[in-house]
């Protein structure tokens, strides 16, 4: 079938006489972005990443419409995340193309800085083919010459994770069945079927069942040209062991400082300077009424859908009590100290919380009620 090449790149310089292109194309944008800037992987993690938020909100006892509201917040970076890597996947596609000849692969890429790489078929020492289920794949070769390619140079024409030993990779092109029976025919001189048969094999587990329908090659040097299927690189397994030690190690340093306060950092606070002990109740319409529990009078009203902060810790503390069969009678103590610092304390149960923590503004929204004067 012939293609048409103005759709493509030109090539870098004129064909020297008696070479032809054999094949010529680009990375699959969908693919690319798939599997080389994983927008899937993405994807999911800003998704576990907003359930994490509404379930963490549900139980500290925020409604439904203000946890989905606090969660938005992570859609703007999951969209700008996503888009960048989008993005940048176009522009890779864009700027890549891969050619055939009968004497060469080239690989045509560089987004801000146009490069090209020559690879004469004869330092081709093997080629494997990978497939995916809509008939993109990879293409990867291994060289015989002892001259090390940059891998981040190459990336993402590269073959993943082999970085002592570089493997240039024909990356998400599409029908690459196809495109591997071109290079095998380039390859091996051998065109028509005896080409495609050596590269119907991607399930194959041992090159020796890969080739052991196909002709001979012409060539000792390429005794293994396109009789592999590429297996997805193995992580050493002392990293995988070092890594889950780490995070084992981690979980239990915390559970032992947690429970039984060894090694942990307790903060003295100075002398306390000021305090006031409140209660909150619901009012109507999502109002929450806030009580000096010395008087009982009224100190502030918090309208329905104000200070979003005082209402999560708040509801938080009060689904602790109603967990521990606490009612809400006892108050809450806010403390201010010498320092500047402001705490809350919950006298049921001597749970103390460093507003500090969360940030001037939102210390700032209890430190207002201290200062407030009983509604009479």
């Amino acid at each position: 079938m012939k293609q048409d090449f103005s759709q493509f790149k030109e090539l870098p310089a004129p064909l020297p006489a008696g070479e032809r292109v054999i094949w010529q194309g680009k990375p699959s944008f969908k693919a690319l972005a798939l599997r080389s800037f994983h927008i899937r992987e993405v994807a999911i993690y800003f998704g576990l990443l907003l359930i994490w938020r509404l379930s963490s909100n549900w139980s500290h006892g925020v409604s439904a419409g203000e946890a989905f509201t606090s969660a938005l917040w992570l859609i703007v970076p999951a969209i700008s995340g996503i888009g960048v890597l989008a993005g940048l996947a176009w522009l890779f596609q864009r700027a890549a193309c891969y050619t055939i000849t009968s004497k060469r692969i080239l690989f045509q890429f560089g987004v801000a800085l146009p490069m090209t790489m020559n690879i004469p078929l004869g330092k081709i020492a093997n080629a494997a083919l990978k497939t995916y289920r809509d008939g993109s794949g990879d293409i990867p070769l291994r060289l015989n010459d002892e001259g090390r390619v940059s891998y981040l140079l190459l990336w993402p024409h590269v073959r993943p994770w082999r970085l002592r030993v570089t493997e240039p990779m024909l990356n998400s092109i599409p029908d690459a069945a196809k495109v591997a029976a071109k290079l095998a025919e380039a390859l091996t001189g051998k065109p028509g079927p005896s080409a495609i048969s050596l590269v119907n094999f991607d399930e194959v587990s041992s090159s020796s069942n890969a080739i052991a329908n196909s002709p001979p090659p012409l060539q000792p040097e390429r005794r293994r040209i396109m009789s592999e299927a590429i297996h997805e690189p193995v992580v050493p397994k002392g990293g995988v062991l070092a890594g889950a030690a780490l995070i084992l190690f981690a979980l239990a340093a915390v559970t032992t400082v947690r429970l039984t306060g060894v090694g942990g950092t307790h903060m003295t606070l100075p002398a306390a300077i000021e305090s006031r002990d409140l209660r909150f109740e619901d009012g109507q319409h999502g109002a929450v009424l806030v009580f000096d529990a010395n008087d009982q009078q009224l100190v502030d009203t918090l309208a329905p859908g104000s200070n979003g902060f005082i209402r999560v810790v708040m509801r938080g503390l009060a689904r602790e009590r109603k967990l521990g069969d606490i009612g809400a009678q006892p108050p809450f103590r806010l403390t201010r100290y010498a320092g500047g610092e402001i705490t809350l304390t919950d006298m049921s149960s001597g749970k103390q919380i460093d507003l500090g923590a969360f940030g001037s503004t939102n210390t700032e929204a209890f430190a207002s009620l201290m200062n407030l004067r009983s509604v009479k």
